[in-house]
């Protein structure tokens, strides 16, 4: 059976890189229930304080808050800490990790295969409301008519998502008026 090398990742990592509508979603306002696991009888006492584990399979379409678009994305490797790094490098802690900040002409050389995405929803992107799903996509496309120059998008706004690269469940967070600080390195 034919593999694909670790080239094929750093070629995937640099296309998702050179994509210029990334975007974050937020959706699911309601509260985690039993019936949002795949068993429901595993479902923990208090769903909302142990979300389930999204699948492959779940989609985006229901109770969707809005769109965010992608502030920063670099290709980056970990780091260690130790090796001597070069002049100008940028290193990002994400989940008690280091990682440093390779530039695209350096992509093959490092074997990049990581992406790190993040964005920072404003207190007036979105109306006041919780969410509980948290999605990157690629591709988005807006509406016919809508401000190429704006970052936050209603789903009315939306005409297509796109593909959906990360997706993530958590316990509810407040858009509540306060800066909200999302990031994530996906691994290709």
């Amino acid at each position: 059976m034919p593999i694909k090398p670790n080239d094929y990742r750093t070629a995937r990592a640099l296309d998702f890189y050179k994509k210029t509508s990334i975007y974050f979603g937020l959706a699911k306002t309601t509260a985690w229930k039993a019936s949002d696991y795949s068993d429901p009888t595993m479902a923990p006492e208090d769903p909302e304080k142990k979300p389930p584990l999204p699948k492959g399979s779940d989609t985006f379409t229901s109770e969707i808050v809005g769109y965010r678009k992608a502030d920063k994305v670099y290709l980056v490797v970990p780091y260690n800490g130790v090796d001597v790094l070069p002049s100008g490098a940028i290193v990002i802690e994400y989940a008690d990790t280091k990682w440093r900040v390779v530039s695209e002409s350096d992509a093959k050389t490092e074997k990049v295969k990581h992406v790190y995405v993040e964005t920072t929803i404003l207190p007036t992107d979105f109306a006041t409301t919780t969410y509980r799903k948290v999605a990157v996509f690629s591709g988005l496309t807006r509406k016919t008519g809508v401000d190429t120059g704006k970052f936050n998008l209603l789903p009315t706004e939306v005409q297509d998502q796109g593909f959906m690269e990360i997706l993530d469940y958590r316990v509810f967070s407040n858009l509540n008026g306060n800066k909200e600080f999302l990031s994530f390195i996906t691994q290709f």
